[in-house]
């Protein structure tokens, strides 16, 4: 499965603003191994607050950038958070890391296009 960011939408959730979607980007892509982390940290503790807080983060910012495609998963962990339960999360975690590097690299590469 191969998803692309629609970039169209990603500038529109920032009227066209290239500079900030840029700043997004680079949020992300600092922030998205902590994000990872909390995931897993919320799964082994079973805390499903964490999980549904950082599922929702994750959700929205997938969105902000464009990504809408690849937030089925985030979603899914939102919704297990606040169903209070875990069961089946490791595995949307999984996919989540699967697809995870490749919304990076295209998000890399718009950022150090951007820079240049």
């Amino acid at each position: 499965m191969s998803f692309q960011v629609d970039w169209n939408a990603a500038l529109a959730n920032v009227s066209d603003n290239r500079e900030l979607l840029q700043l997004v980007i680079d949020a992300f892509l600092t922030e998205s191994a902590q994000i990872r982390d909390q995931i897993s940290i919320a799964i082994t503790n079973q805390d499903t607050k964490q999980l549904q807080r950082t599922g929702h983060t994750l959700k929205g910012i997938m969105h902000s950038v464009g990504a809408s495609s690849w937030s089925h998963p985030a979603r899914q962990l939102e919704e297990l958070g606040a169903a209070g339960t875990t069961d089946g999360a490791q595995e949307l975690a999984d996919e989540l890391n699967r697809h995870l590097p490749a919304l990076l690299e295209q998000l890399r590469t718009f950022s150090v296009e951007q820079s240049n």
